[in-house]
């Protein structure tokens, strides 16, 4: 696991200059994304069982993680948790979950990166669209569910482990034990710079290579 303290920060904002983060606008596409899920996750028999309803859902928002001249190399779904529902709710009731009380969150799934030399600054990068995304959308928190192999850079990431609330077996995911995490998103920053984490430089500043607008065609 990565050590935030250790990383060599120059280095790594050049890196992230060379992605480009932004949603999904084809069904080309929307084909390499599955095919990123099968390979990733491992637990799918073929590409298309990767694909579920929230794919298609209007209140969901696929983002590709694009390298030039290597394509499509990461993946994150946002569902938005005000006009419809998350996956979260499949598997355990989220009414028990005091920040989610409101529907004032977006909740990000299906976090895939292929493996390469950029794969931390592809995965801060999308994990900054989050943060943004929800900020654009007037949300209190966002949250996200995972495997023990991720929860320790969640926590680096100032997210917190909701606990008991939020574990739950996934069945299309060979029944891995997941845990759930929430972050404020209004206050992620100020905590950021009080504690002086080292994310704080990397998350105040501007992002062009970030784009968040859909394209008016929904997966042609």
């Amino acid at each position: 696991m990565i050590d935030f303290k250790t990383v060599g920060w120059q280095k790594l904002t050049e890196t992230t200059k060379q992605v480009h983060i932004r949603p999904l606008d084809s069904f080309g596409e929307l084909k390499q994304v599955l095919d990123l899920r099968y390979r990733g996750y491992g637990h799918f028999a073929a590409p298309d069982q990767a694909l579920d309803m929230l794919d298609l859902a209007d209140h969901s928002l696929i983002l590709v993680a694009e390298l030039a001249n290597r394509g499509i190399v990461g993946t994150l779904r946002l569902i938005d948790g005000g006009p419809g529902k998350i996956e979260l709710e499949q598997f355990v009731p989220i009414t028990t979950i005091p920040q989610l009380h409101q529907r004032s969150f977006v909740e990000a799934t299906r976090f895939t990166i292929r493996h390469c030399r950029e794969l931390l600054a592809v995965k801060l990068l999308l994990c900054k669209a989050l943060w943004m995304y929800a900020l654009q959308q007037g949300h209190e928190h966002v949250v996200i569910s995972s495997t023990q192999r991720l929860a320790k850079f969640y926590r680096m990431l100032m997210f917190e482990d909701i606990g008991s609330a939020g574990i739950y077996q996934h069945p299309r995911l060979g029944q891995s034990e997941h845990r759930t995490f929430i972050l404020p998103v209004h206050t992620a920053l100020d905590r950021y710079r009080e504690m002086q984490h080292p994310l704080y430089a990397f998350m105040q500043q501007p992002q062009p290579n970030i784009s968040l607008r859909p394209s008016n065609n929904r997966y042609n």
